[in-house]
């Protein structure tokens, strides 16, 4: 869980840090990130529990595990799309 946390983390440092006036991604994906990440960490009390809910098939480790990321994958997907859809029509009519 620990690389998905520091990406997750680089992602929203990123995206605040962009100071355009039209930035590649809105903040809120930013602070999406960042909840993302916060959701990961209880999936590291997956080494220390055998059952129950931190255990690895457990609520918090599997399951918030699997939805954050889920969520994650739909939010990055559509900001991408509409990033590039902008992205492409500023330079079509910028030709």
């Amino acid at each position: 869980m620990a690389p998905f946390v520091v990406q997750n983390i680089a992602i929203a440092l990123v995206v605040l840090r962009d100071r355009a006036e039209r930035p590649i991604l809105p903040r809120w994906v930013a602070y999406a990130n960042l909840w993302v990440a916060f959701l990961f960490l209880p999936g590291v009390l997956s080494y220390f529990f055998k059952s129950g809910p931190f255990a690895w098939q457990g609520l918090f480790s599997f399951w918030l595990a699997l939805s954050s990321y889920a969520a994650w994958a739909f939010i990055m997907g559509f900001a991408l799309r509409k990033a590039l859809l902008e992205e492409y029509a500023a330079a079509g009519s910028a030709a």
